[in-house]
C-alpha cells in the first residue's frame, strides 16, 4: 500500500510539473536568470527587438589553455597528418575503383526527414551520383550495383559534370534503397578521433 501511494504522488508530482513546465515558462524562467533583466513578456512586446548594447569581448580571458593561445597544430594532429602525407601517393597508386563520399540534401535532415512524403520528392532522392567520363556503360536513370570491400547495395545513379572523375556520391541515412551504411567497413576509423571511416573508401560499379 505505502509503495502504491508513493507511486500515486510521484505521477501527480510529474503532472504537475509538466502541466507547469510549459516551453513558455522555461523560456521565462532562462530569460529571467540571464545577464540581461529580460522576461518573455518583455521581449513580446518588444516587436522590433531589444538592443543589449554592444558586444562584450570574451577572449582571451574565455580561453583555458595555459597560453592563452588556440592551439591550431596540436603535436598529436601533426604526427598524424604527417603519416596521411606519406601514405597517401601509395594508395593512390594501388585504387583500381572509384572512391565513395557521402552528400546530405537540402531538403533532407539527416534520416529521420526520408519518411515524409513531402520532403522526398524533386531533388531529394537518393541517387548515386556519377561524372559521365566514369559511366562507360552506364546510362542516366539506370539502376547500378555499388560493391565496397564489406557489402553491396543496388541504386539509380545520376550522371553529372558536378562530381570529380574517379569520385561518386551517395546522400547518407536512407535505410531501404542505397543503404550507405551497407557498404561502410565499421573496423575501419579515424586514428585520433575515433570517428567511423564513412567518406572516401573505394567501391566499384556496375551496370545491372
Amino acid at each position: 500500500v505505502a509503495e502504491k501511494s508513493v507511486l500515486n504522488s510521484n505521477y501527480l508530482m510529474e503532472k504537475l510539473k509538466n502541466r507547469w513546465l510549459t516551453p513558455g515558462r522555461m523560456l521565462d524562467v532562462g530569460l529571467n536568470t540571464g545577464p540581461y533583466p529580460l522576461s518573455l513578456k518583455k521581449l513580446r512586446q518588444s516587436v522590433h527587438g531589444i538592443d543589449l548594447g554592444p558586444l562584450t569581448p570574451m577572449l582571451p580571458d574565455g580561453l583555458f589553455t595555459p597560453d592563452k593561445k588556440i592551439d591550431l597544430a596540436p603535436a598529436n594532429l601533426v604526427q598524424e597528418l604527417t603519416a596521411i602525407r606519406q601514405n597517401l601517393p601509395d594508395a593512390r597508386a594501388t585504387k583500381t575503383g572509384l572512391v565513395l563520399i557521402s552528400r546530405r540534401n537540402l531538403r533532407s535532415n539527416n534520416s529521420w526527414m526520408h519518411g515524409i512524403e513531402r520532403l522526398t520528392g524533386g531533388s531529394n532522392k537518393c541517387t548515386l551520383q556519377m561524372n559521365p567520363n566514369d559511366a562507360d556503360d552506364i546510362v542516366d536513370g539506370d539502376t547500378v550495383k555499388v560493391n565496397s570491400a564489406v557489402g553491396s547495395i543496388e541504386v539509380v545513379v545520376e550522371l553529372t559534370n558536378d562530381m570529380m572523375p574517379g569520385v561518386v556520391s551517395l546522400p547518407f541515412g536512407w535505410p531501404d534503397a542505397g543503404n550507405y551504411n551497407t557498404l561502410v567497413d565499421n573496423t575501419e576509423a579515424d586514428v585520433i578521433t575515433g570517428n567511423a571511416g564513412f567518406s572516401g573508401f573505394e567501391v566499384e560499379v556496375l551496370p545491372q
